[in-house]
C-alpha cells in the first residue's frame, strides 16, 4: 500500500468514526427521551436497552457515515490543499478513489457479516424490553408442519429454547399413526430432546383381531431435527426481521414443506 493510500484511509476512518458514534448516540438518546416511560426500571435493563439501540441504529447510521465521512474527508483535503498537491504529484483521481471505495466495501462486508449473528435481532430483543421487561417474549399456541408430523406448541421460548406442553401428530398417508405428548422440550445439537413423555400409538386395523391403542410413557425422546425455534417464532410473530443464517434455514424449511404438498 502507497503512502496517500495510508493517509486517504486513516483520514476518511477518522471521520467515519466521529460521524457514526455521534449519530448513534444521538439516534439512542432521542430514544431513551422519547420512551423514556416506557423502558424497564432496572438499571441493568436500562443498559441493555440502550445497548440494543445502539446496535439497531447502526442499520440507518452506517450507510450514511460511510458517504459523509466521503464527503467530509475529500472537503477537508480541498480546504487544506492537500488534494492539489497530490494531483500535482500525477496522483490520478482514481487511485485517490480507490482507498474510499475499498475501505467502504470492508465496512459494508463488515455489517453484512453482522446479520449473520444475534446482531439482527436487536430490534426485537429492545422491543421485548420495552414491552415484557425481558429480553425474549414467549410465542403461544403454535401448530406447524414438519415432514410428516403436525406439532403443537402450548407456549415456546426461542431464546431459552424451550417449549411447554408439545404435542406430536406423526401421520402416515393421511392416517394418524402416533400421537406424542411432552410437558417440556429443548433444543439441543438442532434436534428437540422431549421430556416427560407420553406416546400414543394408533396401529393400521384391518380386523377385529388387531391389536388397537396403546401407550407408552418415556423419560425423554429425541425427535423434530433441525426444526429451529427462532424459525418457528418468526413464522409466528411476522414482525421481525430474521438473521442471514436464520431466514436461509427458513427458506429451505419453506420450499422443503411446500414440496411436500405439491
Amino acid at each position: 500500500m502507497k503512502l496517500f493510500e495510508k493517509y486517504v484511509i486513516l483520514n476518511y476512518l477518522k471521520n467515519f468514526l466521529v460521524i457514526f458514534l455521534g449519530l448513534d448516540f444521538f439516534y439512542v438518546g432521542v430514544d431513551l427521551l422519547t420512551n423514556y416511560k416506557n423502558i424497564p426500571s432496572s438499571a441493568n435493563l436500562q443498559l441493555l436497552y440502550a445497548l440494543f439501540q445502539a446496535m439497531n441504529a447502526i442499520n440507518y447510521v452506517l450507510p450514511l457515515s460511510i458517504v459523509f465521512g466521503m464527503i467530509v474527508t475529500y472537503f477537508n483535503m480541498l480546504k487544506t490543499n492537500e488534494l492539489i498537491c497530490m494531483y500535482a504529484s500525477s496522483i490520478s483521481k482514481k487511485a485517490l478513489i480507490r482507498p474510499l471505495f475499498l475501505t467502504s466495501l470492508l465496512l459494508s462486508l463488515l455489517y453484512i457479516s453482522l446479520n449473520f449473528t444475534e446482531f439482527a435481532y436487536a430490534y426485537e430483543y429492545g422491543s421485548n424490553l420495552k414491552k415484557y421487561n425481558r429480553i425474549s417474549s414467549n410465542s403461544e399456541d403454535l401448530f406447524i408442519k414438519h415432514d410428516n408430523q403436525y406439532i403443537y406448541f402450548k407456549k415456546l421460548d426461542p431464546l431459552k429454547q424451550i417449549a411447554y406442553d408439545v404435542t406430536i401428530f406423526e401421520i402416515n398417508n393421511v392416517d394418524v399413526s402416533r400421537i406424542i405428548r411432552a410437558k417440556t422440550a429443548s433444543f439441543i445439537k438442532n434436534i428437540w430432546l422431549l421430556k416427560e413423555v407420553e406416546v400414543v400409538h394408533k396401529p393400521h386395523i384391518s380386523s377385529l383381531d388387531d391389536k388397537g391403542f396403546s401407550r407408552e410413557y418415556l423419560e425423554s425422546l429425541k425427535a423434530m431435527e433441525n426444526f429451529k425455534p427462532r424459525i418457528m417464532d418468526n413464522i409466528y410473530q411476522s414482525e421481525f426481521s430474521l438473521s442471514i443464517r436464520d431466514g436461509i434455514d427458513a427458506l429451505r424449511f419453506f420450499c422443503h414443506t411446500r414440496s411436500e404438498y405439491s
